[in-house]
C-alpha cells in the first residue's frame, strides 16, 4: 500500500487499543484524525451477513460518484468492489485486527482502477466486533496488473 491515510489511521487505532485489544467506537475522536477524514468510512455489521456504510468522508463520496452512506452490501453483492469490501470486512472480523487489501473500484468513476483499503475493527460497548473504521484510497492508475485479492494482516 503506497498511500498515506491508511498508515495514519492504523497508528491512531493502535494508540487507542492495548496489546491484543480492539478499541471501542467511543474511543474514536474525529478531531484527533482530521487529516484522514476525507478518506475515512465507518461501516457497521448489520447482523445478517451484510454491512451498512454509516459514514463516508468527502473524498470517498466524491470518488464514488454518489453518496455511499446508507448503502447495504454483502459478499454476494452485484458490485464487485462492494463484494470485495464485504470479504475484507469478514477477514477483519476473523483476524480481530487490522487488514489491508486492494479491492475493485466500487464507485461510478471509471478513472479509478482500484481502491487501497485499510480496515480496523471496533467494538461498541461489548466484546463483539460490530463496526469498522477504514480508509478507502482510490487509485487512478497502476503499473501492476490488478488480479487476485490478497488480504494482509498489518
Amino acid at each position: 500500500m503506497s498511500r498515506t491515510a491508511g498508515p495514519i489511521l492504523k497508528a491512531y487505532w493502535e494508540s487507542k487499543s492495548g496489546p491484543g485489544l480492539i478499541p471501542d467506537r467511543a474511543d474514536i475522536d474525529p478531531a484527533e484524525i482530521r487529516g484522514v477524514l476525507p478518506d475515512l468510512a465507518m461501516i457497521e455489521r448489520a447482523g445478517d451477513g451484510t454491512y451498512r456504510i454509516r459514514l463516508a468522508g468527502t473524498r470517498v463520496s466524491q470518488r464514488c460518484g454518489v453518496e455511499p452512506t446508507g448503502i447495504v452490501f454483502g459478499e454476494g453483492h452485484a458490485n464487485e468492489g462492494l463484494a470485495d469490501l464485504a470479504r475484507l470486512l469478514d477477514t477483519c472480523t476473523v483476524s480481530g485486527g487490522p487488514v489491508e487489501s486492494d479491492i475493485a473500484n466500487f464507485g461510478s468513476a471509471p478513472s479509478f482502477v482500484r481502491i487501497e483499503a485499510t480496515v480496523m475493527p471496533l467494538r461498541r460497548g461489548g466484546d463483539t466486533i460490530e463496526m469498522f473504521i477504514l480508509t478507502l484510497e482510490f487509485v487512478v492508475s497502476s503499473d501492476q496488473e490488478f488480479g487476485a485479492r490478497q488480504y494482509r494482516n498489518c
